[in-house]
């Protein structure tokens, strides 16, 4: 069993007190649910647990109402890759794309 850290003082925190690497690996030891469960049921009942998990699985499991969000994403990624940055790989612009878009769900400031 994973324990809560005592007094941590990490800036990934989550208010349950598990760090975002906890909260992750407890979630990978969950016994898998049975496919006709409905998954924000399963995040609602987690949210106690783990409020940054499910805040952001509950995110990315809701359809969106409009396409906004995907035409703001298309316009980041044209910040991020330009011809400025012509040699930045695939995946280092896939990662600075996610953390751009999902740091903020941690209300991470930078």
């Amino acid at each position: 069993m994973i324990e809560k850290p005592s007094n941590s003082t990490s800036t990934e925190e989550n208010v349950s007190g598990y760090t975002a690497e906890v909260m992750v690996e407890m979630y990978l030891k969950e016994p898998l649910q049975e496919r006709h469960i409905d998954p924000l049921s399963y995040w609602k009942t987690k949210q106690v647990l783990w409020k940054a998990l499910a805040l952001m699985a509950t995110k990315f499991l809701s359809i969106p109402p409009s396409s906004a969000s995907s035409e703001r994403l298309f316009s980041s990624a044209g910040d991020i890759i330009s011809k400025e940055r012509n040699r930045l790989g695939t995946e280092k612009a896939e990662n600075l794309l996610f953390l751009k878009k999902n740091l903020p769900v941690f209300d991470y400031k930078y």
